[in-house]
């Protein structure tokens, strides 16, 4: 069969998509991956065919401004609530699903080209390449979705006032190439969340599948001697770093963290490594554009910036963690979903300045429970089917 999958120029929305790529090739079936311009050296790095779609928009501006300014308070100088009817009655759009559709429009007209001329038996999509509902539509072929880690958009869509808020989003731009009732969240679920990190609404219609890391880094470091103490991974990932460097709480974690009897390793990019860490405290190994799956193993607990990535990596190894001040709504949104599952702790940037993190990391190392919500987790993600197992499903879906 001919398998689309659709996705943006930001590459770390794509690579939960990359095993499920690699099985459905080496099943024999074809697969291409559609994206903006500034999404081909992820794609190709990952050994897919590439199609360039519409154009390149400015998202890290537009993260850096809804990170930056806060959603005006509701009521305020005539400010509707998300979800409430706004001036000539259409509801006011989340700004991050604003974002979304704002991305559809300029991939629209080539990703339904392609697909009407291509005629893909299945379409699988980021859930917020809304471009990839469109592209369903236009061929009648089914929509398979893919969310990375708890399914937010679900949860988006079960507030009050919200149902159906991205639907509405993508209804114009729908209109425009002559197709109705487009849905970005019908059709099949894809889930390799943890069902203890799950949303309580989450999509009606989901298949499991294992998450299987994937980060584009494939270089191995050389293995970490054996810890002589208890040692805890940092990692702030990619995105911080990329929207603004001066949010990320790296060195200062370290620095709180390093002489309180724990072994601390550093996981970061080299490209930002001057900007996250620009001073390295005595004692502190560095990994370096490491795959962070492979740092892991000898470790104790993970302190991050929130990420799913990062997240799922540590509850692979059965890690308890600690969320520092997530700044991203989906960081926000899956470290509060990590806490509430046991499994780790959710700090804020003062908690940082003020130490309270040391007192926090030596909660989680020493109280049982967390580690045993996290190996539980562990177990959850490890029942799943492997993406291989899942292609079957996926083959009679599209028939």
């Amino acid at each position: 069969m001919r398998v689309l999958i659709t996705s943006w120029a930001w590459p770390t929305h794509y690579y939960p998509l990359v095993p499920l790529a690699w099985a459905l090739r080496s099943a024999g079936h074809e697969v291409r991956v559609a994206g903006q311009p500034g999404l081909a050296n992820a794609v190709t790095g990952s050994g897919m065919p590439f199609v360039p779609v519409g154009r390149d928009l400015d998202m890290e501006g537009a993260f850096r401004r809804l990170i930056s300014t806060p959603p005006p308070a509701p009521g305020a100088q005539g400010q509707p609530a998300p979800g409430q009817p706004a001036p000539g009655g259409a509801r006011k759009v989340p700004r991050a699903i604003g974002m979304f559709a704002d991305l559809a429009d300029v991939m629209a007209e080539d990703t339904i080209a392609l697909a009407r001329d291509w005629r893909p038996n299945l379409v699988i999509s980021d859930p917020t390449a809304l471009v990839g509902a469109l592209a369903a539509k236009a061929v009648d072929a089914p929509l398979v979705r893919f969310p990375w880690g708890a399914d937010i958009m679900s949860e988006v869509n079960a507030m009050p006032g919200m149902s159906d808020v991205d639907v509405e989003a993508m209804a114009p731009i729908a209109e425009r190439f002559g197709l109705r009732d487009v849905r970005p969240r019908e059709g099949l679920t894809l889930d390799h969340c943890p069902t203890g990190m799950q949303v309580a609404k989450p999509a009606p219609h989901r298949q499991d599948i294992r998450y299987l890391p994937y980060n584009a880094y494939n270089v191995l470091p050389p293995a970490l001697p054996a810890p002589t103490r208890p040692r805890v991974c940092v990692s702030w990932g990619t995105t911080i770093g990329r929207l603004d460097p001066t949010r990320s709480l790296m060195s200062q974690v370290i620095t709180r963290i390093v002489n309180t009897g724990v072994e601390v390793v550093a996981v970061v990019a080299a490209h930002q490594r001057g900007d996250l860490l620009a001073s390295v405290p005595e004692g502190v190994i560095v990994a370096e554009s490491a795959p962070i799956q492979h740092v892991l193993a000898g470790c104790s607990a993970v302190i991050s910036h929130g990420g799913v990535s990062t997240i799922l990596n540590g509850l692979l190894h059965g890690l308890p963690q600690l969320a520092v001040a997530p700044v991203l709504p989906d960081h926000r949104f899956n470290s509060r979903h990590l806490a509430a599952s046991g499994a780790g702790r959710v700090l804020t940037a003062e908690e940082v300045a003020d130490g309270t993190v040391v007192a926090a990391l030596q909660d989680v190392l020493d109280t049982p429970g967390y580690r045993t919500a996290a190996e539980k987790l562990r177990g959850q993600i490890e029942e799943k089917p492997l993406p291989a197992e899942v292609v079957p499903i996926l083959e009679q879906h599209a028939s």
